[in-house]
């Protein structure tokens, strides 16, 4: 297994389009950076690279493997902006708010749950103590 394959799909991405440009080679589009790199799908990382820096679209052209016009892909190698480096954080701290929220509510129910029960063998326990 060769160091590339434990990369994630950004950095191999990354990494091939930084390697493509230094080389002067023109932009691809997904489709054809996904035959490149032997991974199916890949391309939907590009958007998602785009908003953080990473990648830019830098034109459109025919794409040799779908035959329709596509968006041209390449290495950004310039500093992400503020707001590139804020959505990301966003994003997670909206999912981090929604999964602490949940697991409050699953605190709640199970505390709930368990004064039930104990309420429940209490009264058993009191039932079984009564004189005869």
């Amino acid at each position: 297994m060769s160091n590339k394959d434990s990369w994630s799909d950004q950095q191999l991405i990354k990494w091939f389009l930084a390697k493509r440009e230094k080389n002067k080679q023109s932009p691809l589009t997904g489709a054809e950076i996904s035959e490149a790199l032997n991974r199916p799908g890949i391309y939907r990382r590009l958007s998602e690279m785009k908003r953080m820096g990473l990648a830019k679209k830098v034109g459109r052209r025919t794409c040799t493997i779908t035959g329709k016009t596509a968006d041209t892909w390449a290495d950004d190698d310039s500093p992400p902006t503020p707001a590139q480096i804020k959505k990301p954080l966003v994003h997670e701290n909206r999912v981090l708010k929604d999964r602490i929220k949940f697991l409050e509510e699953k605190v709640i129910f199970l505390e709930q749950r368990i004064a039930s029960e104990l309420a429940m063998k209490m009264a058993e326990v009191h039932y079984h103590k009564r004189p005869v």
